[in-house]
Order: structure tokens, then sequence, then C-alpha cells
């Protein structure tokens, strides 16, 4: 993270220096995946294989299906859901 020191700065070369400071945490936390990646949520992911959200933790635990995290939000990528219905096992950890 970059500290911002204010001196003697207009408000325009505020408000600037802000705007490019939210740039920057806006493509840190873009999704690092390719753009056709299809990422399901927690609740898609259980209702998907029928179990409950414990269980997608206890798989992460277990390294079963490891899920994607992003911010303070968990994903889970379609891929891995494939590998794990084709015997292959999740990849990405949080």
């Amino acid at each position: 993270m970059k500290n911002v020191f204010i001196e003697s700065t207009s408000l325009d070369e505020l408000l600037g220096r802000l705007r490019s400071v939210l740039n920057e945490i806006e493509v840190e936390t873009q999704l690092p995946c390719k753009e056709n990646a299809e990422l399901w949520t927690r609740d898609e992911t259980a209702n998907f294989f029928r179990v409950s959200l414990q269980t997608l933790q206890n798989w992460k635990k277990h390294k079963v299906l490891l899920p994607l995290k992003v911010g303070t939000r968990v994903y889970y990528r379609k891929s891995d859901i494939d590998g794990l219905i084709n015997g292959k096992g999740g990849s990405h950890e949080v």
C-alpha cells in the first residue's frame, strides 16, 4: 500500500490523487481469472452439490475443492467443480 502525503495541494490535485488510488484498488481487486471462466458463489456451489456450507468448508480444509477468495467474497471456479466431478479435485487455494 502506498502512503499519501498531503502538502500544499489544491483540491483538484487531491481529488486526482484519490481517483488514482481508487483506480489502483479497483485493478488490484479484479477477479484473477480469464474473462470466460465461470465463477460460482458458495451458495450456488452448495446447492449444486446439495451439501451445506459447512461441507464446503470441510472440503476446503481437506483440499477436496479449494475456493478462490477475492476480497471478502468466496467463489468456486466452474472448471474446479467439473474437475471434482471428473475426479481431479480443486486447485485454487484461498
